[in-house]
């Protein structure tokens, strides 16, 4: 399941056209989601340094950039960036199951990477139901049960 490597590219937000049809189900439930953290205390550089960690990720069809992964990112982007450029990285020739499995490896894999204490067991619980359990299994085999990842947290 390697990722190519991805073109990297400055782009506004006004040149992307949203979510890439295939992901909106669950971008569009991830961002309705009420989230715990706030965008409004970071710095503009603290903004620009996360957009360049986590830079958004895109396909580019039909002559559109479509956002693919790095969700949080690309909302981060549209809440404070305007109409400034930003890192993106941009990816060709991707087919539906690779674009899929990269917005679930993305919505799956970021509380499990930043997590710092417990509360990651009910996230996993809550992203397990939107992205189906059978899925969230194949992308994360050790996660049979959502506590899983409070062991691995313990044994690090």
């Amino acid at each position: 399941m390697a990722i190519k490597t991805p073109r990297n590219r400055n782009l506004r937000i006004d040149e992307i056209s949203g979510f890439h049809p295939l992901v909106q189900p669950v971008a569009g439930t991830l961002a309705s989601r009420s989230f715990c953290s706030r965008f409004d205390v970071l710095s503009e550089c603290s903004v620009r340094g996360l957009i360049q960690l986590h830079p958004i990720q895109l396909v580019h069809e039909k002559n559109e950039f479509y956002v693919i992964a790095g969700f949080r990112s690309y909302q981060l982007g549209i809440s404070r960036l305007g109409n400034e450029k930003f890192p993106v990285c941009i990816h060709s020739q991707l087919d539906d199951d690779r674009i899929l499995d990269m917005a679930n490896i993305d919505i799956l894999g970021s509380p499990l990477l930043h997590s710092l204490g417990t509360k990651s067991a009910s996230q996993i619980e809550q992203i397990m139901a939107q992205i189906g359990r059978k899925e969230a299994l194949n992308l994360a085999p050790g996660l049979k049960t959502a506590r899983s990842v409070v062991r691995f947290e313990k044994s690090v």
